[in-house]
Protein backbone atom coordinates (compact mmCIF):
# COMPACT_ATOMS: atom_id res chain seq x y z
CA UNK A 1 0.00 0.00 0.00
CA UNK A 2 2.79 2.40 0.95
CA UNK A 3 4.60 1.77 -2.32
CA UNK A 4 1.54 2.52 -4.48
CA UNK A 5 0.69 5.66 -2.49
CA UNK A 6 4.22 6.88 -3.11
CA UNK A 7 3.99 6.20 -6.85
CA UNK A 8 0.66 7.99 -6.99
CA UNK A 9 2.21 11.05 -5.38
CA UNK A 10 5.36 11.13 -7.47
CA UNK A 11 3.89 10.69 -10.90
CA UNK A 12 0.27 11.78 -10.38
CA UNK A 13 -0.77 8.73 -12.38
CA UNK A 14 -4.30 9.82 -13.25
CA UNK A 15 -3.15 13.06 -14.89
CA UNK A 16 0.25 12.33 -16.38
CA UNK A 17 0.66 8.65 -17.26
CA UNK A 18 -1.50 9.18 -20.33
CA UNK A 19 1.58 10.72 -21.96
CA UNK A 20 3.29 7.32 -21.57
CA UNK A 21 0.30 5.06 -22.17
CA UNK A 22 -1.03 6.79 -25.29
CA UNK A 23 2.01 6.01 -27.53
CA UNK A 24 1.90 2.40 -26.31
CA UNK A 25 -1.82 2.09 -27.08
CA UNK A 26 -1.28 3.55 -30.58
CA UNK A 27 1.52 1.03 -31.15
CA UNK A 28 -0.58 -1.92 -29.99
CA UNK A 29 -3.53 -0.91 -32.17
CA UNK A 30 -1.42 -0.42 -35.29
CA UNK A 31 0.34 -3.72 -34.63
CA UNK A 32 -3.00 -5.55 -34.40
CA UNK A 33 -4.29 -3.82 -37.55
CA UNK A 34 -1.19 -4.99 -39.42
CA UNK A 35 -2.20 -8.61 -38.82
CA UNK A 36 -4.51 -10.44 -41.22
CA UNK A 37 -4.77 -13.28 -38.74
CA UNK A 38 -4.11 -12.81 -35.02
CA UNK A 39 -2.63 -15.90 -33.40
CA UNK A 40 -1.20 -15.68 -29.89
CA UNK A 41 2.21 -17.30 -30.09
CA UNK A 42 5.87 -16.79 -29.18
CA UNK A 43 6.31 -14.94 -32.49
CA UNK A 44 3.31 -12.65 -31.84
CA UNK A 45 4.57 -11.54 -28.43
CA UNK A 46 8.15 -11.29 -29.65
CA UNK A 47 7.09 -8.79 -32.34
CA UNK A 48 4.83 -6.86 -29.97
CA UNK A 49 7.52 -6.62 -27.26
CA UNK A 50 10.02 -5.41 -29.85
CA UNK A 51 7.77 -2.53 -30.90
CA UNK A 52 6.73 -1.57 -27.36
CA UNK A 53 10.33 -1.75 -26.14
CA UNK A 54 11.47 0.53 -28.96
CA UNK A 55 8.69 3.05 -28.24
CA UNK A 56 9.63 3.12 -24.54
CA UNK A 57 13.30 3.51 -25.45
CA UNK A 58 12.45 6.62 -27.48
CA UNK A 59 10.30 7.95 -24.63
CA UNK A 60 13.23 7.45 -22.22
CA UNK A 61 15.37 9.69 -24.45
CA UNK A 62 12.68 12.38 -24.28
CA UNK A 63 12.51 12.10 -20.49
CA UNK A 64 16.29 12.29 -20.15
CA UNK A 65 16.61 15.49 -22.16
CA UNK A 66 16.05 18.00 -19.27
CA UNK A 67 13.45 19.76 -21.43
CA UNK A 68 11.49 22.22 -19.32
CA UNK A 69 8.07 21.29 -20.68
CA UNK A 70 8.46 17.89 -18.98
CA UNK A 71 8.41 19.52 -15.53
CA UNK A 72 4.94 20.89 -16.22
CA UNK A 73 3.68 17.42 -17.13
CA UNK A 74 5.31 15.39 -14.37
CA UNK A 75 5.67 17.93 -11.56
CA UNK A 76 9.45 18.35 -11.33
CA UNK A 77 12.69 17.29 -12.96
CA UNK A 78 13.44 14.77 -10.19
CA UNK A 79 10.23 12.91 -11.06
CA UNK A 80 11.06 13.09 -14.77
CA UNK A 81 14.54 11.62 -14.28
CA UNK A 82 13.26 8.81 -12.05
CA UNK A 83 10.56 7.98 -14.61
CA UNK A 84 13.29 8.06 -17.28
CA UNK A 85 15.17 5.36 -15.36
CA UNK A 86 12.02 3.23 -14.89
CA UNK A 87 10.96 3.51 -18.53
CA UNK A 88 14.48 2.64 -19.66
CA UNK A 89 14.45 -0.48 -17.47
CA UNK A 90 11.06 -1.65 -18.76
CA UNK A 91 12.22 -1.03 -22.32
CA UNK A 92 15.25 -3.24 -21.74
CA UNK A 93 13.13 -6.10 -20.36
CA UNK A 94 10.79 -5.97 -23.37
CA UNK A 95 13.64 -5.80 -25.88
CA UNK A 96 15.47 -8.64 -24.11
CA UNK A 97 12.41 -10.88 -24.50
CA UNK A 98 12.18 -10.15 -28.22
CA UNK A 99 15.07 -12.42 -29.34
CA UNK A 100 14.31 -14.98 -26.61
CA UNK A 101 10.71 -15.37 -27.77
CA UNK A 102 11.84 -15.44 -31.41
CA UNK A 103 14.23 -18.28 -30.58
CA UNK A 104 11.48 -20.16 -28.76
CA UNK A 105 9.20 -19.79 -31.79
CA UNK A 106 11.57 -21.75 -34.07
CA UNK A 107 12.82 -24.44 -31.70
CA UNK A 108 13.98 -27.18 -32.08
CA UNK A 109 15.76 -25.53 -35.06
CA UNK A 110 18.79 -24.46 -32.98
CA UNK A 111 20.72 -23.04 -35.94
CA UNK A 112 17.90 -20.62 -36.74
CA UNK A 113 17.29 -19.83 -33.05
CA UNK A 114 20.95 -18.90 -32.53
CA UNK A 115 20.70 -16.27 -35.29
CA UNK A 116 18.27 -14.29 -33.12
CA UNK A 117 20.55 -14.28 -30.06
CA UNK A 118 24.14 -14.43 -31.35
CA UNK A 119 26.06 -12.74 -34.16
CA UNK A 120 25.75 -14.52 -37.50
CA UNK A 121 26.28 -13.97 -41.22
CA UNK A 122 22.94 -12.12 -41.44
CA UNK A 123 23.81 -8.43 -40.92
CA UNK A 124 20.19 -7.34 -40.49
CA UNK A 125 19.76 -9.61 -37.48
CA UNK A 126 23.19 -8.53 -36.23
CA UNK A 127 21.91 -4.95 -35.90
CA UNK A 128 19.31 -6.21 -33.42
CA UNK A 129 21.91 -8.24 -31.53
CA UNK A 130 24.22 -5.20 -31.41
CA UNK A 131 21.42 -2.98 -30.08
CA UNK A 132 20.63 -5.36 -27.24
CA UNK A 133 24.28 -6.10 -26.46
CA UNK A 134 25.11 -2.37 -26.29
CA UNK A 135 22.11 -1.65 -24.06
CA UNK A 136 22.98 -4.56 -21.75
CA UNK A 137 26.57 -3.39 -21.36
CA UNK A 138 25.55 0.21 -20.64
CA UNK A 139 22.94 -0.86 -18.09
CA UNK A 140 25.57 -2.97 -16.31
CA UNK A 141 27.69 0.17 -16.01
CA UNK A 142 24.63 2.11 -14.82
CA UNK A 143 23.15 -0.30 -12.28
CA UNK A 144 25.84 -2.73 -11.17
CA UNK A 145 29.31 -1.24 -11.58
CA UNK A 146 29.74 1.89 -9.45
CA UNK A 147 31.56 4.22 -11.80
CA UNK A 148 32.72 7.74 -10.89
CA UNK A 149 29.98 10.23 -11.73
CA UNK A 150 31.81 11.87 -14.64
CA UNK A 151 32.54 8.50 -16.31
CA UNK A 152 29.01 7.26 -15.57
CA UNK A 153 27.62 10.38 -17.25
CA UNK A 154 29.76 9.87 -20.35
CA UNK A 155 28.58 6.25 -20.76
CA UNK A 156 25.04 7.60 -21.25
CA UNK A 157 26.14 9.32 -24.44
CA UNK A 158 26.55 5.88 -26.03
CA UNK A 159 22.86 4.99 -25.58
CA UNK A 160 22.35 6.66 -28.94
CA UNK A 161 24.01 3.61 -30.52
CA UNK A 162 21.21 1.46 -29.14
CA UNK A 163 18.65 3.61 -30.94
CA UNK A 164 20.71 3.61 -34.13
CA UNK A 165 21.13 -0.19 -34.24
CA UNK A 166 17.47 -0.73 -33.31
CA UNK A 167 16.34 1.61 -36.10
CA UNK A 168 18.46 -0.20 -38.70
CA UNK A 169 17.13 -3.56 -37.55
CA UNK A 170 13.47 -2.49 -37.56
CA UNK A 171 13.46 -0.83 -40.99
CA UNK A 172 15.69 -3.28 -42.86
CA UNK A 173 14.09 -6.53 -41.74
CA UNK A 174 10.99 -7.95 -43.41
CA UNK A 175 8.21 -7.61 -40.84
CA UNK A 176 4.85 -6.02 -40.09
CA UNK A 177 6.61 -2.64 -40.06
CA UNK A 178 7.76 -3.08 -43.66
CA UNK A 179 4.41 -4.48 -44.84
CA UNK A 180 1.94 -2.11 -43.12
CA UNK A 181 2.50 1.55 -44.01
CA UNK A 182 0.68 3.18 -41.01
CA UNK A 183 2.79 1.14 -38.58
CA UNK A 184 5.94 1.99 -40.54
CA UNK A 185 5.17 5.72 -40.48
CA UNK A 186 4.37 5.57 -36.75
CA UNK A 187 7.62 3.80 -35.88
CA UNK A 188 9.59 6.25 -38.04
CA UNK A 189 7.98 9.13 -36.15
CA UNK A 190 8.67 7.53 -32.75
CA UNK A 191 12.31 6.85 -33.56
CA UNK A 192 12.78 10.32 -35.08
CA UNK A 193 11.52 11.88 -31.82
CA UNK A 194 13.91 9.72 -29.77
CA UNK A 195 16.86 10.56 -32.02
CA UNK A 196 16.06 14.29 -31.90
CA UNK A 197 15.99 14.40 -28.09
CA UNK A 198 19.17 12.28 -27.91
CA UNK A 199 20.97 14.76 -30.20
CA UNK A 200 19.58 17.69 -28.20
CA UNK A 201 20.76 16.32 -24.83
CA UNK A 202 24.21 15.13 -25.93
CA UNK A 203 25.21 17.73 -28.52
CA UNK A 204 22.93 20.79 -28.32
CA UNK A 205 21.90 21.24 -24.67
CA UNK A 206 25.23 22.66 -23.49
CA UNK A 207 25.23 25.17 -26.34
CA UNK A 208 21.56 26.11 -26.70
CA UNK A 209 20.07 25.12 -23.35
CA UNK A 210 19.03 27.73 -20.72
CA UNK A 211 22.65 28.80 -20.02
CA UNK A 212 24.09 31.70 -18.02
CA UNK A 213 27.68 32.80 -17.32
CA UNK A 214 28.72 33.56 -13.74
CA UNK A 215 31.90 34.23 -11.75
CA UNK A 216 32.70 33.00 -8.25
CA UNK A 217 32.63 36.04 -5.94
CA UNK A 218 33.41 34.35 -2.62
CA UNK A 219 33.31 31.01 -0.80
CA UNK A 220 32.46 30.46 2.86
CA UNK A 221 33.23 27.13 4.51
CA UNK A 222 31.18 26.22 7.57
CA UNK A 223 32.11 22.76 8.84
CA UNK A 224 31.37 20.32 6.04
CA UNK A 225 29.26 22.85 4.11
CA UNK A 226 30.33 25.35 1.44
CA UNK A 227 28.50 28.56 0.59
CA UNK A 228 29.40 29.60 -2.95
CA UNK A 229 28.41 33.12 -4.02
CA UNK A 230 28.27 33.87 -7.75
CA UNK A 231 27.78 37.12 -9.66
CA UNK A 232 26.55 37.30 -13.26
CA UNK A 233 28.87 38.16 -16.14
CA UNK A 234 25.97 39.37 -18.26
CA UNK A 235 22.35 38.29 -17.98
CA UNK A 236 21.17 36.96 -14.59
CA UNK A 237 19.40 33.64 -14.31
CA UNK A 238 15.69 33.84 -13.56
CA UNK A 239 14.49 31.46 -10.88
CA UNK A 240 11.80 30.92 -8.30
CA UNK A 241 12.72 30.43 -4.63
CA UNK A 242 13.34 26.77 -3.88
CA UNK A 243 14.52 25.87 -7.38
CA UNK A 244 17.84 24.36 -8.46
CA UNK A 245 20.22 24.55 -11.41
CA UNK A 246 23.02 22.54 -13.02
CA UNK A 247 26.50 24.03 -12.56
CA UNK A 248 29.74 23.53 -14.46
CA UNK A 249 32.87 25.24 -13.09
CA UNK A 250 35.70 26.19 -15.44
CA UNK A 251 38.35 24.33 -13.48
CA UNK A 252 40.08 20.97 -13.85
CA UNK A 253 38.18 18.28 -11.97
CA UNK A 254 35.10 20.49 -11.63
CA UNK A 255 33.96 20.78 -15.24
CA UNK A 256 31.29 18.08 -14.98
CA UNK A 257 27.71 19.26 -14.49
CA UNK A 258 25.93 18.77 -11.13
CA UNK A 259 22.56 19.95 -9.78
CA UNK A 260 22.48 22.21 -6.69
CA UNK A 261 19.69 24.19 -5.00
CA UNK A 262 19.68 27.96 -4.72
CA UNK A 263 19.93 29.13 -1.11
CA UNK A 264 19.61 32.77 -2.16
CA UNK A 265 16.43 34.70 -2.85
CA UNK A 266 15.53 35.81 -6.39
CA UNK A 267 15.63 39.33 -4.92
CA UNK A 268 19.41 39.04 -4.35
CA UNK A 269 21.89 40.31 -6.95
CA UNK A 270 24.32 37.46 -6.31
CA UNK A 271 23.15 33.88 -6.26
CA UNK A 272 24.24 31.45 -3.59
CA UNK A 273 24.52 27.67 -3.51
CA UNK A 274 24.90 25.87 -0.19
CA UNK A 275 26.63 22.54 -0.79
CA UNK A 276 27.45 19.76 1.64
CA UNK A 277 30.79 18.03 1.10
CA UNK A 278 29.74 14.43 0.54
CA UNK A 279 32.00 12.94 -2.14
CA UNK A 280 34.93 13.43 -4.48
CA UNK A 281 33.33 16.18 -6.54
CA UNK A 282 32.05 18.26 -3.63
CA UNK A 283 35.40 17.80 -1.88
CA UNK A 284 37.12 19.36 -4.92
CA UNK A 285 34.86 22.41 -4.59
CA UNK A 286 37.14 23.51 -1.75
CA UNK A 287 39.69 24.32 -4.46
CA UNK A 288 37.46 27.03 -5.92
CA UNK A 289 38.70 30.57 -5.67
CA UNK A 290 37.16 33.99 -6.41
CA UNK A 291 37.28 34.74 -10.12
CA UNK A 292 36.60 31.18 -11.27
CA UNK A 293 34.11 31.18 -14.12
CA UNK A 294 31.15 28.84 -14.32
CA UNK A 295 28.13 28.07 -16.47
CA UNK A 296 24.67 27.57 -15.00
CA UNK A 297 21.79 25.77 -16.73
CA UNK A 298 18.30 26.24 -15.37
CA UNK A 299 16.30 26.92 -13.50
CA UNK A 300 14.47 23.70 -12.56
CA UNK A 301 12.24 22.40 -9.82
CA UNK A 302 8.66 22.71 -8.61
CA UNK A 303 9.14 22.90 -4.85
CA UNK A 304 7.77 26.45 -4.86
CA UNK A 305 4.33 25.33 -6.13
CA UNK A 306 1.62 26.91 -3.97
CA UNK A 307 4.11 28.56 -1.61
CA UNK A 308 2.98 32.04 -2.58
CA UNK A 309 -0.69 31.30 -1.82
CA UNK A 310 -2.71 31.87 1.33
CA UNK A 311 -2.71 28.33 2.73
CA UNK A 312 -0.62 27.67 5.83
CA UNK A 313 2.71 26.08 4.84
CA UNK A 314 4.51 23.27 6.70
CA UNK A 315 8.13 22.79 5.59
CA UNK A 316 10.05 19.69 6.69
CA UNK A 317 13.78 19.57 5.98
CA UNK A 318 16.37 16.93 6.72
CA UNK A 319 20.10 17.69 6.64
CA UNK A 320 21.20 19.61 3.54
CA UNK A 321 17.57 19.43 2.38
CA UNK A 322 17.20 22.72 4.23
CA UNK A 323 18.76 24.58 1.27
CA UNK A 324 15.65 25.24 -0.86
CA UNK A 325 13.73 26.35 2.25
CA UNK A 326 16.42 28.95 2.96
CA UNK A 327 15.67 30.39 -0.47
CA UNK A 328 11.90 30.23 0.06
CA UNK A 329 11.97 31.85 3.48
CA UNK A 330 14.47 34.55 2.47
CA UNK A 331 12.07 35.44 -0.34
CA UNK A 332 9.24 35.63 2.21
CA UNK A 333 10.96 38.52 4.03
CA UNK A 334 10.03 40.94 1.22
CA UNK A 335 6.88 39.14 0.06
CA UNK A 336 4.92 38.36 3.22
CA UNK A 337 1.65 36.50 2.70
CA UNK A 338 -1.34 36.34 5.08
CA UNK A 339 -0.63 32.79 6.26
CA UNK A 340 1.67 30.93 8.60
CA UNK A 341 4.92 29.12 7.79
CA UNK A 342 6.05 26.24 9.99
CA UNK A 343 9.62 25.02 9.47
CA UNK A 344 10.71 21.69 10.95
CA UNK A 345 14.45 21.19 10.56
CA UNK A 346 15.92 17.78 11.37
CA UNK A 347 19.70 17.51 11.82
CA UNK A 348 22.01 15.30 13.83
CA UNK A 349 23.26 18.07 16.10
CA UNK A 350 22.80 21.81 16.55
CA UNK A 351 26.33 22.31 15.22
CA UNK A 352 25.49 20.48 11.99
CA UNK A 353 22.30 22.50 11.47
CA UNK A 354 23.43 25.15 9.01
CA UNK A 355 21.36 28.38 9.26
CA UNK A 356 19.94 27.33 12.64
CA UNK A 357 20.82 30.70 14.21
CA UNK A 358 19.45 32.52 11.14
CA UNK A 359 16.09 30.82 11.56
CA UNK A 360 15.96 31.71 15.25
CA UNK A 361 16.52 35.36 14.32
CA UNK A 362 13.95 35.20 11.53
CA UNK A 363 11.38 33.76 13.91
CA UNK A 364 11.69 36.97 15.96
CA UNK A 365 11.33 39.25 12.94
CA UNK A 366 8.83 37.38 10.72
CA UNK A 367 5.44 37.41 12.41
CA UNK A 368 4.12 34.50 10.34
CA UNK A 369 7.21 32.24 10.72
CA UNK A 370 7.51 29.43 13.28
CA UNK A 371 10.72 27.41 13.62
CA UNK A 372 11.02 23.92 15.16
CA UNK A 373 14.53 22.42 15.18
CA UNK A 374 14.81 18.68 15.79
CA UNK A 375 18.26 17.36 16.68
CA UNK A 376 18.20 13.59 16.35
CA UNK A 377 21.16 13.07 18.68
CA UNK A 378 18.76 13.55 21.61
CA UNK A 379 15.29 13.42 20.00
CA UNK A 380 13.41 10.84 17.92
CA UNK A 381 13.02 11.24 14.17
CA UNK A 382 10.34 13.63 12.93
CA UNK A 383 6.92 12.05 12.55
CA UNK A 384 3.42 13.13 11.63
CA UNK A 385 2.50 13.04 15.31
CA UNK A 386 5.32 15.50 16.04
CA UNK A 387 3.94 17.86 13.41
CA UNK A 388 0.43 17.67 14.86
CA UNK A 389 1.73 18.44 18.35
CA UNK A 390 3.12 21.75 17.10
CA UNK A 391 0.75 22.89 14.37
CA UNK A 392 -2.54 21.39 15.48
CA UNK A 393 -4.71 19.77 12.79
CA UNK A 394 -3.38 18.98 9.33
CA UNK A 395 -6.34 20.38 7.43
CA UNK A 396 -6.05 23.13 4.81
CA UNK A 397 -2.24 23.16 4.83
CA UNK A 398 0.46 22.54 2.24
CA UNK A 399 3.34 20.24 3.19
CA UNK A 400 6.79 20.65 1.62
CA UNK A 401 9.39 17.91 2.16
CA UNK A 402 13.08 17.91 1.26
CA UNK A 403 15.76 15.64 2.68
CA UNK A 404 16.77 11.97 2.68
CA UNK A 405 14.49 9.83 0.51
CA UNK A 406 13.55 7.55 3.42
CA UNK A 407 12.45 10.53 5.54
CA UNK A 408 10.29 11.93 2.73
CA UNK A 409 8.75 8.53 1.97
CA UNK A 410 7.86 7.91 5.61
CA UNK A 411 6.39 11.35 6.24
CA UNK A 412 4.48 11.38 2.96
CA UNK A 413 2.92 8.03 3.83
CA UNK A 414 2.06 9.14 7.39
CA UNK A 415 0.50 12.38 6.15
CA UNK A 416 -1.66 10.53 3.64
CA UNK A 417 -2.70 8.04 6.30
CA UNK A 418 -3.84 11.00 8.40
CA UNK A 419 -6.02 12.44 5.67
CA UNK A 420 -3.70 14.83 3.83
CA UNK A 421 -4.37 14.79 0.07
CA UNK A 422 -1.49 13.81 -2.18
CA UNK A 423 -1.77 17.11 -4.09
CA UNK A 424 -1.04 18.95 -0.82
CA UNK A 425 2.29 17.14 -0.30
CA UNK A 426 5.07 18.65 -2.41
CA UNK A 427 8.57 17.21 -2.38
CA UNK A 428 11.68 16.88 -4.48
CA UNK A 429 14.27 14.13 -4.29
CA UNK A 430 17.77 15.37 -5.14
CA UNK A 431 19.33 11.92 -5.04
CA UNK A 432 18.64 11.48 -8.77
CA UNK A 433 21.33 11.19 -11.43
CA UNK A 434 20.69 12.77 -14.80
Amino acid sequence: MKFFLHLLKIYEVKKTMISILLPLLVTINLFLLSKTNIELSWLFFSQLFSLLGTVLLSISFVLGSRSRFLEKIFGGLDKVIKLHHIIGGVSFVLLLNHPIFLALSVLPNFNLASRYIFFSADQIYNFGVMALATMTLLLIFTLIIKLPYDIWLKTHDFFGLVLLFASLHIFLITSDVSRYLPLRIWMMLVLAVGIYFYIFKVFLYKKFGPKYSYIVEKINEVGDVLEIYLKPENESIKYYPGQFAFINFDMNGLNETHPFSFSSSPDDFMIRFTIKIMGDYTLKLRQLSPGTKCLIWGSYGKLYYGFDGNKDVVCVAGGIGITPFVSLIRYEIKHIKPRKIYLFYSAKTEKSAIYHSDFIELESNLINFNYYPNFTCDKPQLSCQKLVENIGNLNNKLFYLCGPTKMMDNLSYQLQENGVKTKDIIFEDFSFKS
